[in-house]
Formats: structure tokens, C-alpha cells, sequence
């Protein structure tokens, strides 16, 4: 009986690691996704922002040059 019922806890206890493993490698993997999906959309505003900065710039250096042009 005993030893039997070490078998069980052996068993059990195995399952639970291995769910736990799988839980882990989920949320990781979750966690990455997310990351990757963050990383990306910071990305585009960076983007966005610096074509603004540009356009704004090149705007600013037009009217400079039709001031100085008149």
C-alpha cells in the first residue's frame, strides 16, 4: 500500500511540475507576443513623431526662405 501510494505522489507531482512547466512557457510566450506588439506600436509612434518633427522643419526652412525671398 504504501509503496503504491508513493507511486501516486510521484506521479502527481510529476503532472503538477510538468503543468506548471507548460503554465510557464505560456505566459512567456504571452509575454513576448505582448512585448513584440508593444515594442512595435512604440515603434510606429516614433515613426509618426519623427515625420512630424521633419514635415514641421521643412515647413519652418519654406517660409525662412519665401521671407528671405521677399
Amino acid at each position: 500500500m504504501m509503496v503504491v501510494m508513493l507511486l501516486v505522489m510521484m506521479l502527481t507531482m510529476m503532472t503538477m511540475m510538468v503543468v506548471m512547466l507548460l503554465v510557464m512557457m505560456l505566459t512567456m510566450m504571452t509575454m513576448m507576443v505582448v512585448m513584440l506588439l508593444v515594442m512595435m506600436l512604440t515603434m510606429m509612434m516614433m515613426v509618426v513623431v519623427m515625420m512630424m518633427v521633419v514635415m514641421t522643419m521643412v515647413v519652418m526652412t519654406m517660409m525662412v526662405m519665401m521671407l528671405t525671398m521677399m
